[in-house]
């Protein structure tokens, strides 16, 4: 049951339905849902009527925990049992008769007929106050080891011989050199140089050399890049690892983390642009609220923005509009509150840079 709601919010939701003249439907498990986690909203939620709480962000682990507890105490065998309650039991006793005859079995029900009734579902039996188990309590690992004669002698590395025999020498086959063949001559490069492509490099005069000319300038090198193959491009630089403990002050990384693994990087790059496009919209409507002078608009713009960014994570953000929420509902000055709101914008763009780096 979410707590904020238009015109009928969920304190006055469940009273309805707790007054509602069917029982069973009056009696319907009621758990809510909201960011405020103050103890006098818990207190509220549990006197309107309601079974439990669950704050937002929603973690699945407790949304599960909740759930089978719940279902647990109302029924602890199945769900559905007032459909077997419903067929009459064999009397014990009846007195002892011939076996009827084999009878053909019942027409198939059709669909329309059971289209109303619950499907029993036969639920683990679960003790909500039991811990679960450990996964870190691995069995331990037995390793046994060969028994070892302490008195033995430690074997003799260069007694190889057993492990010698029928092994084939090894044989190295040496070119064979002519004594009486000259030495290659390092000048001759010719063929080297043909064969890669390149020509002979001219040696200057040194007979004619000017003493006055000046040195060539070693940055002047556009002949030399014209005419050299471009160097391949260096590789890029990896990102630099992100700082989980630097981003957690702006948003919850294991959330995002989560919802990018279940969603696939495509899908989750769309949501967030969705995200992003209508958490700007309601910054700018509440910043318009300021400047019009509007209170109760600045409670429903603090709502909407703390509800959509806790459900993605953005706690920097959510923090500060929950703020606005609260102390608009009990108006406080302007001055203050658009102080507050002044605060949204810096906030978002940094939570909006930290988890593009995260993403």
């Amino acid at each position: 049951m979410d707590m904020e709601m238009p015109n009928t919010d969920g304190v006055a939701a469940t009273k309805l339905i707790r007054a509602l003249p069917d029982a069973e439907k009056a009696q319907v498990t009621i758990i809510a849902m909201t960011a405020n986690t103050r103890q006098e909203d818990v207190q509220r939620c549990f006197e309107a009527g309601m079974n439990d709480f669950l704050s937002k962000p929603v973690n699945p682990d407790d949304l599960r925990h909740k759930l089978a507890a719940l279902a647990v105490h109302k029924n602890p065998t199945t769900v559905g049992q007032h459909l077997r309650d419903a067929v009459p039991a064999a009397s014990a006793a009846a007195p002892e008769a011939p076996a009827p005859a084999e009878q053909p079995p019942a027409p198939p029900v059709e669909a329309a007929e059971i289209a109303d009734e619950d499907i029993p579902v036969v639920l683990p039996e679960v003790d909500p106050n039991e811990a679960f188990p450990d996964p870190d309590a691995e069995e331990e690992i037995k390793v046994e080891l060969p028994e070892i004669n302490p008195d033995e002698p430690f074997p003799d590395p260069d007694a190889e011989e057993a492990a010698a025999q029928g092994a084939d020498d090894i044989k190295v086959e040496l070119p064979e050199i002519n004594p009486d063949e000259p030495f290659p001559d390092p000048d001759a490069e010719e063929a080297q140089a043909a064969a890669m492509g390149t020509q002979d490099i001219p040696l200057p005069d040194f007979d004619n050399i000017d003493p006055n000319e000046p040195f060539p300038d070693p940055d002047a090198e556009e002949t030399q890049v014209a005419a050299s193959a471009a160097a391949p491009a260096a590789p890029a630089a990896h990102s630099a690892p992100v700082d989980l403990n630097a981003v957690r002050k702006y948003f919850d990384p294991d959330m995002l983390g989560s919802l990018k693994e279940s969603l696939g990087p495509d899908q989750m790059n769309e949501m967030m642009a969705g995200l992003y496009e209508k958490t700007e919209e309601l910054i700018a409507a509440a910043e318009q609220a300021v400047n019009d002078n509007d209170v109760a608009a600045l409670v429903h713009r603090g709502h909407d923005i703390k509800g959509m960014t806790s459900n993605f994570g953005m706690t920097a953000v959510s923090d500060i509009a929950g703020r606005l929420e609260r102390q608009a509902k009990e108006n406080f000055p302007m001055d203050t509150l658009a102080e507050i709101v002044r605060q949204l914008r810096p906030a978002y763009d940094e939570t909006r840079r930290a988890i593009d780096g995260f993403m």
